[in-house]
């Protein structure tokens, strides 16, 4: 076959699926189905293989096309504020913390569902928060978030509590009258 030969060729398959693009779009569905299994394994082999190229790609475009990635999370965002929260949440965890939603039910399960400071379930009503020593880092364990902050207002300095429980006994019935 000749180079003109080849244009021609080109040109007649250009307009061929240009007129029967549904057509094409069916074939072309139908082979993807066909051999799905291959095709997945070359675009990944492709991404594996290019993946500094396509982050720097994909980096440009995004600082390119800003106001459109800000409005694709903003509409995501809104359709889904339910996945967003649990996301959110995952982050906060696995970032300041190191721990998935899965470790902070297994150690709500080992404090039996309960808050060690006020004794109460932690299913029911309120938020949670963790517990650790601001010094080493270390997890203590999973608190309401009004007890942690009752500990965090304390400065985690044991004299306080004492001194707030003494307080509370010697004024437990006595209020002032201004």
């Amino acid at each position: 076959m000749t180079e003109k030969q080849r244009k021609r060729r080109r040109i007649y398959n250009k307009r061929y699926r240009k007129k029967n693009i549904e057509k094409e779009k069916i074939k072309s569905h139908q082979y993807y189905l066909k051999n799905k299994d291959e095709i997945d394994r070359k675009n990944r082999e492709r991404a594996k293989k290019n993946r500094k190229r396509i982050y720097e790609i994909s980096k440009i475009w995004i600082n390119n096309n800003r106001d459109k990635v800000c409005g694709y999370a903003k509409k995501y965002r809104l359709r889904n504020p339910e996945k967003v929260k649990i996301l959110r949440k995952k982050n906060h965890l696995l970032h300041n913390y190191g721990l998935t939603l899965e470790k902070i039910e297994e150690i709500k399960k080992l404090q039996n569902n309960i808050c060690p400071i006020c004794k109460k379930d932690l299913n029911i009503g309120t938020r949670i928060a963790v517990d650790h020593c601001h010094k080493t880092g270390k997890i203590r364990a999973i608190l309401h978030i009004k007890c942690n902050s009752f500990i965090a207002f304390s400065d985690e300095d044991i004299s306080r509590f004492q001194n707030a429980i003494e307080y509370l006994k010697k004024h437990n019935e006595v209020i002032i009258n201004l």
